[in-house]
């Protein structure tokens, strides 16, 4: 309830104060406001870098796994 509180505070000053926000808000923004799940491609249409960064590193971790999987199994 606070969050939702604090994330409608610019919507409600803006009204009060008869000014127009003249931009939108983010994918995960309007997602948070409607409490619906946040998922890993919603960062993709704010940082583009850094979700190709997160997706880089899911990658990376998923082959280590596999890899060290393979090496015990080896060894056993």
């Amino acid at each position: 309830m606070m969050m939702m509180m604090m994330m409608m505070m610019p919507c409600v000053q803006a009204l009060y104060h008869s000014k127009f926000i003249d931009s939108g808000f983010t994918l995960p923004f309007y997602k948070k406001m409607l409490n619906k799940p946040l998922t890993i491609n919603d960062i993709e249409s704010v940082d583009p870098e850094f979700y190709n960064s997160l997706v880089w590193l899911r990658f990376v971790r998923a082959a280590l796994l596999s890899v060290v999987s393979q090496l015990l199994l080896l060894a056993s």
